[in-house]
């Protein structure tokens, strides 16, 4: 045999003495009495309180939407290359300057 062939039959071998777990005999009864007498709590929240966290969150989108529009209409294409040149010089420039 080899030592794949052995590792497996050792595996097997150890699931030899496993036993199913057991329950409790009133485990379901148990759960079900719990469901049905609504143990949970129920959190209330002011509607006007909804109702400002919803207006901050379309506030934040919008402020995201029209800034993203802004400066990618304020760079546009050739901002990407500008930038990559600025910053190429700014990273060069304590030594020999690059061209691109």
């Amino acid at each position: 045999m080899n030592l794949i062939e052995k590792r497996v039959e050792e595996t097997m071998q150890s699931l030899d003495n496993i036993h199913r777990a057991e329950m409790d005999g009133n485990l379901h009864q148990r759960i079900m009495n719990r469901l049905r007498r609504g143990s949970g709590r129920i959190i209330s929240i002011a509607p006007q309180t909804v109702w400002r966290a919803a207006a901050a969150i379309v506030l934040l989108i919008a402020m995201n939407v029209f800034s993203i529009l802004h400066f990618s209409k304020a760079h546009g294409e050739g901002g990407a290359k500008m930038e990559s040149n600025a910053f190429a010089q700014e990273y060069f420039s304590y030594s020999k300057p690059v061209q691109f």
